[in-house]
Order: structure tokens, then C-alpha cells, then sequence
């Protein structure tokens, strides 16, 4: 081929590119490429005919059309790409100030988990008094009066937001605001008449600091502060650059900065399941941030934050606070990284299973450390504890739960002089470590102002009435004492009434403590706070309990699970009328009567917002009608009432604000009742465990409570579950349990499988459910807890449709399914996000199935005690889980001791059974 045709396929070759590139810009890829493969077939073709041997006359016209086909393509292409591209660019243009608000609108909705109330006549009045009140506080501040008449403009915009801008508000809002404060005289006339137009409004608006938002803002209730942002574009703004405290339900990742450049504390305890390195990353546009939260609580998921995410914050060094409670992910790498942070003055590691003291002795060179809270860090020891004693500036330490400590670590304590809130709850594995002896050498941490000792579960002999004589003579300052299962007696109370400043005192499970007692508390006339819990000796009379009058300044009253002095009459309750501010009050397991006097008391408690009545046997129709008088009750604990039915369930109907209702084993409860529970709209909370009148019917007529969050219905035996199809609609559910629902099966859980906001799921002991029912469940993707215990029908087929649905699960319980088996184990560790997985007596479990569990990186709980057939070759196998700080081997027969030494490598490991 000569120098001529060679030029003449290149041009065509361009000109079929040129092609190509043009059509595929505006009829998309796919159609330029067919275009450009249509001209190379067409020189494909010449070639082959003409071997490639062109003439120059067919080299001539190939050029001509591949020279042509290049202009007219480019520059036709050209032309008509532009004009399309612009006739599409202008329709948005003209939507684009409508787009950006609703952007905004919906970004502040989602990061603040804002609800939008609607604005009814509460909200107003409030937004009117908190409006005046911002006013009169600026009074003195010789605000422009343009600023007085943008507050009549947000008047404006507020009533006629209540009457247009909500679909459900209720009429206009009329603001009730002191007409003198604002007087703009003729400049806001001037300005009144310059603003009839919605821009000059917006104007007037942009008069307005943020600061004053921001006032009439924080003056708000909780329940109109949603409300008032949807009242103008610019209040959305504002809101936005002023606002200083963020607790997202999803993390906001770029674009908190640019919504939020001000803020100062962020918590993203409801989010971390979302956060990565990468994500925490953007956290440095936030140079002010001072306050961040990164754990959960402990009745939560485990946070699923790791050492490399801590890495991340190394470049925030404003951070004043950090929270890492229940990251069991961070170990001592992760604490590495915050000897950065020099300035942190709070840290709570609390149930950090994976630090070790080598952790702690990184936190100790944090030495501006003011609060250090790391209760259940399980493998500390005492020198952990002692490599603390460079925090000279601590203030407050919870070395709760740290069960390898013994009392040689307690007495180091002795060094933190500064010490004024000291927390040594359930201490000692093996033995007893907070002892008389130790105390007494903490008796010089004299700033003492707050003291826990004690256990809730085990008894401890070892502090007894000679260490209250210490703490009374020593620790003069303290305001908060609790003293929970000590063998203290009424003497070793008596020498407690010399701290006058008392205000909090708890002697839960004191075993010696009597009624004999509450003389000498009588003197303590500042207690706001005292519990009484457990205290089989305390038995309760009409003398007793007119001996509480003695403080009137009582908040919380724990008086449950103590008898009724034989000579206690029908009024013996009455006396605790003198308690004007009582917020909670526990008569649990009371076994006397409640007369007229006692009910006409309760029914005058104002201020009343938890009760708690459990177990008491007289409770019946009578007390439940002065109870539904109490207006502000927030909480009503009614389990094991046995006298409680439906028609006692009637009279509580009208408690608006109750938001959670104990009636378990209320065993005269039916449908009827629950009929009744249904009016009140606020529940959040319903447990109804072992209520066996309850059915379907009364099941489907809960799924009017629209803000119901957790429903415990376990040991409803009459309940199969298809009154769940109700439940549709109700977005807040997250908690279900239905443990040991006899009748509950397949078809139910169809109907659950439809309540899409679940989180937690309790199935155990269900036992009519099969693989079918769970494959219903696929639709429950949120789901981080799911509890299959004892389901016997239920095998290897549910497993995978766990495994291919739930991928935020965090824990499962698979204990006693013996249809389970290493096929079955293999589908679950598809899911990596698991924490915690029981496998007790799933007797087809072999050491093949103990090799799958190795995916599971993550893990950090496993049981699998019961499992006939594991022997040591799998338990080798668990070495490979490097962050399990819990394991159960117990009775598993074919495990020795060669295969507990195979764990050695687990340096995480907390807790293991065998």
C-alpha cells in the first residue's frame, strides 16, 4: 500500500472516530460506537477486496469522505451538542432556588433527626413566650429597630405557617407577645411599607443575627423546636451555621462541615454501624469540635468502631471529650493514637474488653485528664491500675466491673487525691477486694463528693459497719452514696446521718438493714434521692414511713420488695403525701391495702412521672383510678398485679403522656385491655409478657400505637402472630420479643417480616416456626439482633436466607437448634458484621463447622458449650478470632486441655468456660 492509501484509511479511520465521539456524546456510548463500527466494517470490506492495493482514484475518494465525514461530524456535532446541552441546562436553572431549599431542608431533617412536629396552638404559645422572652432579654442591648420588626415578621410567618404550611396543623397560631417590646416606631413603618414584597421580607429577614434565632431557639420546648425551622428558608439557615450540639441517625460525612461549620459536640452513638476510617476522615473541616461520642450504651449493640478509626482523630486537637463506651473493636492499638490528643479531658472506654494495661498505660499520658470511665475493661489488673497515679488532675474514675483488680490495685487509688466521684461496683473474680481495710486507706481522698461500693448480684462480707464510721468521719463532702449489697446493719446507718450534705443514698440488698433505720435517715433533711430496694428486713408500719415526711425534699423514693408490718393499717402510705416533689416513687411487692386515704394521696402527687407498683396485691380497679389522675406520669410499672383486668386498665386511659406500661403477668388482662392501651398515643413502651388471655385480635388493635418502640409479648400463648399485619405502619418499632409464644408460626411471622423498622427480633422457644417463616423475614435488612434459641425446626435453609438478607447483624442466638449444621454455620458467617453468635447444643456442630467460624474476623462473643462432636482440631481453629474476648467450651466432652493451650494466642480473650 503506497504513502497515499495509507493517509486515506487513517482520515477515514479519524473521520469515523470523530464520528463516534459526537453521536456518543448525544445519543449516548452504545449508538456512537455502532456508528464508528459501521465505517470500520465498510473499510474492513475495501480492504479485503483490494487486498489493501487501493488506486489512487479509490484512495482519492476514500480520503474525500473520511475528510468530510471528520469536518461535517466535528463541528455539525459540535454545534448541535452544545445547543442541546444548554436548552437542558435551563429548565433546572429556573428550579434551582426551589431545589436548594428543599436540599437544605431535607439535610437539616436528616442530620438533626428532626420529625417536623406540627406547629399547633402549644407550639405557638411557646414560640410566643420564647420570643418574648428573647426580646425583653435584649431589651438593654439597643437592638436597630429593624430587628424588632423582623421578630413581627417571624409573628407573621409563624401564623400563617400554622394555618397554610402544615397539612395537619389545627388553625391559625396566635403568638402572645408584649406589644411594647416591640415598638419600631416610624422606621419600622417605614420598613413595614418597604416590605411588601416576599424578597423585601427576606430582607427584613437577613436583618436578623443568628444569635437572636439562636436565643428564641433554645427557648423552645423540645417538641416545638423541629417545628420552628420549617417557618422560614432563612431560620432553616441559620439554624444550620449556629448550631453547636448534632446527634445524627445517619452520619452526614461531607457535608457537616458545610451544614454545621460551628459545631462543638457530635454523637454518633446512633450511627456507627455506617462509620468507616474514610467517613471519620471529613471530621477535620471540624476544627472546633470539641465533644465526640463514637460509643453506645451498654443495653446497645456493641459499637463497631476500630483501631483504625481512632486513627483518624488524631488530627482533632480541640477534642476535649471522648466516648468509646462499648467499642469492642478498640484495643490498645486504637489507645496508641490518642496519647495525640493532649488536651482530652474526659475518655470513657467502658466495656473496651480488648484493652489490656498495656492500654492504660498509653491513657496515662493524657495527663490533662480530668474523667477517666472504663468499667468492665476486663483485663486490667492492678497494674494497669497503678500506672494511672501520673493523672494527678482526676476528678472522676469508674474502675467498675474490673474483676482481675484486687484490693492492693483499690488501695493505689489512694494516690488520686483530687478523686470527687470514685465508682467500685462489682470488683473481684475471685475475690473480695473492696474490703474495710482498703478503705480505710482511701480515707484521704477527703474531695470525695460521689462513693459506689458494692455488687447488684453478689453479697459482700468484707465492708461492714467499721468502714461507714470511716466514710462519716472522712469523706465529709460526699452528696452521693450508694452502698449496695454490704453487710451493713441500722448502726453502721446511723453513723452515715453526720454527712449533712448528703443527697443521694442507695442500700440496695443491705441484708441487715431494717426499718430501724429510717430514724436516722430522718436527719439527712437534704436526701433528694433515697432506695430501699431488697431489704428483706425492712418491714414497713405506720411509724416507719411517717419518718420519710422527715424529708420533704425527696425526688426518687425506692421503698420495693419489703413487707408490711402486721400493725401497718390500711393508710400506712399516706404520710408520703408530705413528699411534694416526688418525681419517682417504687411500692413494689407491697402487701398491704390501699384504702380511700392512700389512693386520694397518689392521685394528688402532681409531679409524679415514674410509679412503679409490681408485684403489689391489692392493686386493683380502685388504685388505678386515682393513678389515672396523675397527669404528668410518664412511666407505670403494673407487672405480677394479679387484681388487674381490663376494666382497672380503663381508668389510665386519659395519662397522655405515659410512654411506658408494664402489665406482665397480669393474668385478668385480655384483647379488652388492651383495647384500652391502644388510646394511649404517646406509649413507646408496651410489655404485656405472659398475659395468655391475649390473641391475635388484641395484637392487631397495637398497631394503632404509631410510636411504639418496643413490644414484649413473650409467653402469649394464644398468639400466632397474624395480628402483626397491622404493625405496617409503624416506622418507630424496633424491639420485638416473642419468646416462648407457643402458637406462634409461619404465617406470623409473614406478617413481621412487613415491620421493616425492627432491629431486634426475639423468636426463642417458637417452636412451630420453620426455615419457611425466617426465609419471610428477609425484608427485616435493619436487623442487628435476632434470638432463634430452642427453635428446633429451624435448619440450615433459614440460615441462608439470614445470611442473604441481614447484613447489619450483630448478634444471633442459635442455641439449641439441633437442625443446625456445619452447612448451616457456614451461611452465617457470610455476615461480617456479627459480634456475638451462640451455637450452645447445636449437637451437628463439628470441628469443619468450627473452621467456617474463622471468617468471622470480628467476633467477639461465641458460645458453644453442649457441642458432643468438637473436639480440639476446631478449637485450634478458634485461635484465628483475634478480637474474641468471651468464649463457652463448657461441656463440650471431646475438648482437653491441649486445646485450651491452643487459644494461648487469644491476648483478647476476657471470659472462658470449659
Amino acid at each position: 500500500m503506497d504513502l497515499l492509501a495509507g493517509t486515506a484509511v487513517l482520515l477515514f479511520l479519524l473521520g469515523a472516530v470523530a464520528s463516534g465521539y459526537c453521536l456518543g456524546r448525544l445519543l449516548g456510548r452504545p449508538s456512537g460506537f455502532a456508528v464508528a463500527l459501521f465505517y470500520l466494517t465498510v473499510l474492513f470490506h475495501v480492504s479485503t477486496e483490494n487486498g489493501l492495493s487501493l488506486s489512487a482514484s479509490q484512495a482519492g475518494q476514500i480520503y474525500s469522505l473520511g475528510a468530510f465525514e471528520a469536518v461535517l461530524m466535528v463541528l455539525g456535532g459540535v454545534i448541535v451538542f452544545e445547543f442541546i446541552k444548554n436548552q437542558l441546562r435551563q429548565q433546572p436553572q429556573l428550579q434551582q432556588p426551589e431545589l436548594q431549599e428543599q436540599q437544605r431542608q431535607e439535610q437539616l431533617e436528616q442530620a438533626n433527626d428532626t420529625q417536623h412536629p406540627e406547629l399547633g396552638a402549644a407550639t405557638g404559645a411557646a414560640a410566643g413566650a420564647a420570643i418574648s422572652a428573647a426580646t425583653r432579654a435584649a431589651r438593654d442591648q439597643a437592638w436597630p429597630k429593624q430587628h424588632a420588626h423582623a421578630l413581627q415578621l417571624l409573628q407573621a410567618r409563624i401564623n400563617e405557617y400554622g394555618q397554610h404550611g402544615s397539612s395537619g396543623s389545627k388553625g391559625s397560631i396566635i403568638l402572645q407577645l408584649e406589644p411594647e417590646l416591640l415598638q419600631a416606631g416610624p422606621a419600622a413603618e417605614a420598613g413595614s411599607a418597604a416590605c411588601d414584597g416576599d424578597d423585601d421580607e427576606e430582607e427584613v429577614w437577613r436583618m436578623l443575627p443568628d444569635a437572636v434565632f439562636v436565643d428564641v431557639y433554645n427557648r423552645l420546648p423540645p417538641a416545638a423546636q423541629g417545628a420552628m425551622r420549617a417557618v422560614c428558608t432563612h431560620w432553616a439557615d441559620a439554624g444550620k451555621r449556629t448550631i453547636t450540639r448534632l446527634r445524627p441517625r445517619q452520619f452526614p460525612v461531607q457535608n457537616v462541615s458545610w451544614c454545621f461549620p460551628s459545631l462543638k459536640s457530635l454523637n454518633l452513638s446512633g450511627c456507627t454501624k455506617d462509620i468507616t476510617p474514610a467517613k471519620l476522615r471529613h471530621l477535620r473541616a471540624l476544627p472546633g469540635l470539641q465533644d465526640l461520642t463514637l460509643g453506645c450504651h451498654h443495653r446497645l449493640i456493641a459499637s463497631t468502631i476500630t483501631d483504625a478509626c481512632i486513627a483518624e482523630l488524631v488530627v482533632l486537637t480541640s477534642l476535649s471529650s471522648l466516648n468509646l463506651s462499648q467499642c469492642v473493636h478498640v484495643g490498645d492499638g486504637g489507645l496508641m493514637s490518642l496519647v495525640y490528643l493532649s488536651g482530652l479531658r474526659s475518655l470513657n472506654i467502658s466495656g473496651c474488653v480488648a484493652v489490656t494495661d498495656l492500654g492504660v498505660m498509653l491513657v496515662a499520658q493524657l495527663t490533662n485528664l480530668t474523667s477517666l470511665d472504663m468499667p468492665w475493661c476486663v483485663k486490667v489488673t492492678n497494674i494497669g491500675i497503678k500506672a494511672l497515679t501520673p493523672l494527678t488532675k482526676l476528678a472522676n474514675l469508674n474502675i467498675s466491673g474490673c474483676q482481675l483488680v484486687t484490693e492492693q490495685g483499690v488501695v493505689c487509688l489512694s494516690a488520686f487525691t483530687n478523686l470527687e466521684r470514685l465508682s467500685l461496683l462489682n470488683m473481684g473474680y475471685s475475690k473480695v477486694c473492696v474490703t474495710d481495710s482498703a478503705l480505710e486507706r482511701l480515707s484521704g481522698l477527703t474531695k470525695l463528693r460521689s462513693l459506689n461500693l458494692g455488687s447488684m448480684q453478689l453479697s459482700n462480707k468484707l465492708v461492714t459497719d467499721d468502714s461507714m464510721r470511716c466514710i462519716a468521719a472522712r469523706h465529709r463532702e460526699l452528696t452521693q452514696l450508694g452502698l449496695m449489697s454490704l453487710d451493713i446493719s441500722d448502726a453502721g446507718v446511723a453513723q452515715l446521718s453526720q454527712l449533712s450534705k448528703l443527697q443521694a443514698l442507695n442500700l440496695r440488698g443491705c441484708a441487715r438493714v431494717s426499718s430501724g433505720c429510717l430514724k436516722h435517715l430522718s436527719a439527712l433533711t437534704g436526701l433528694t434521692d433515697l432506695c430501699l430496694l431488697h431489704n428483706s428486713r425492712l418491714e414497713m408500719d405506720d411509724a416507719c414511713l411517717a419518718s420519710l415526711a422527715k424529708l420533704p425534699n425527696l425526688q426518687i423514693l425506692g421503698l420495693g420488695n419489703f413487707q408490711a408490718n402486721a400493725s401497718a393499717s390500711d393508710t400506712c402510705l399516706v404520710p408520703l403525701a408530705a413528699s411534694q416533689h416526688l418525681l419517682v416513687l417504687s411500692i413494689a411487692f407491697f402487701t398491704g391495702r390501699f384504702g380511700p386515704e392512700t389512693c386520694s394521696m397518689l392521685s394528688r402527687m402532681s409531679q409524679l412521672q415514674h410509679l412503679d407498683l409490681q408485684g403489689s396485691q391489692h392493686a386493683n380497679a380502685t388504685l388505678l383510678q386515682a393513678v389515672g389522675q396523675i397527669s404528668t406520669l410518664q412511666s407505670l410499672h403494673l407487672s405480677r398485679c394479679c387484681r388487674i383486668d381490663d376494666a382497672a386498665l380503663q381508668h389510665i386511659t386519659e395519662l397522655s403522656n405515659l410512654h411506658t406500661l408494664n402489665i406482665s403477668i397480669c393474668s385478668r388482662v385480655t384483647d379488652t385491655g388492651l383495647a384500652a392501651v391502644t388510646k394511649l398515643q404517646s406509649l413507646t413502651h408496651l410489655l404485656a409478657q405472659q398475659c395468655r388471655d391475649v390473641t391475635d385480635a388484641g395484637v392487631a388493635l397495637l398497631g394503632r400505637l404509631t410510636k411504639l418502640q418496643v413490644l414484649d409479648l413473650s409467653l402469649c400463648e394464644r398468639v400466632t402472630g397474624s395480628g402483626f399485619a397491622t404493625f405496617g405502619g409503624c416506622r418507630s418499632m424496633a424491639t420485638l420479643s416473642l419468646n416462648g409464644c407457643a402458637s406462634l408460626n409461619d404465617g406470623g411471622l409473614r406478617a413481621i417480616g412487613r415491620i421493616v423498622s425492627l432491629t431486634k427480633l426475639d423468636l426463642s422457644n417458637c417452636q412451630l416456626i420453620t426455615d419457611v417463616g425466617v426465609g419471610y423475614l428477609r425484608g427485616l435488612a435493619e436487623l442487628t439482633g435476632l434470638d432463634l434459641a430452642l427453635c428446633i425446626r429451624v435448619g440450615d435453609a433459614a440460615m441462608a436466607a439470614i445470611a442473604a438478607a441481614m447484613h447489619q447483624l450483630a448478634t444471633l442466638k442459635l442455641n439449641g437448634c439441633v437442625r443446625v449444621t456445619d452447612l448451616g454455620v457456614s451461611e452465617v458467617c457470610g455476615i461480617p458484621s456479627l459480634l456475638t453468635l451462640h451455637l450452645d447444643r447445636c449437637v451437628q456442630l463439628t470441628d469443619l463447622g468450627l473452621g467456617c467460624l474463622t471468617r468471622l474476623t470480628g467476633l467477639t462473643s461465641l458460645r458453644i458449650s453442649r457441642c458432643p462432636n468438637v473436639s480440639d482440631v476446631g478449637v485450634c481453629q478458634l485461635s484465628r478470632l483475634s478480637r474474641l474476648s468471651t468464649l463457652s467450651l463448657a461441656q463440650c466432652p471431646r475438648v482437653t486441655d491441649a486445646g485450651l493451650l491452643a487459644l494461648a494466642p487469644l491476648t483478647t480473650l476476657a471470659s472462658l468456660e470449659f
